[in-house]
């Protein structure tokens, strides 16, 4: 990520999405309310399945690509952390996505 632009501001519906997205993998046993900002992911006991499951829907609700080598602590250590890097790699308001 080195070179990459400076990371937009937060809107606070993302880190509300990612909330939600966690609570629906999850099928409902935390509510979005309970999905701590720090460690959420050992918060919860999350298993390497389950955070992988969460990724691939922050991908399709927010029609981004994680890539490999950015995850770790970096994007993972928080809620925030998370909706940053999904922030910066959002495409811009009104581009056309193409599959």
């Amino acid at each position: 990520m080195v070179g990459e632009s400076p990371v937009p501001a937060v809107s606070p519906d993302i880190p509300r999405r990612i909330r939600d997205i966690i609570s629906r993998v999850l099928h409902g046993r935390v509510s979005p309310d309970e999905v701590m900002e720090e460690r959420f992911i050992t918060g919860l006991g999350l298993d390497s399945r389950t955070v992988l499951e969460i990724l691939l829907e922050v991908e399709n609700e927010f029609q981004i690509t994680i890539d490999d080598e950015d995850l770790g602590p970096g994007i993972l250590g928080s809620i925030g952390a998370l909706a940053a890097y999904v922030a910066q790699r959002m495409p811009p308001a009104g581009r056309i996505l193409r599959g």
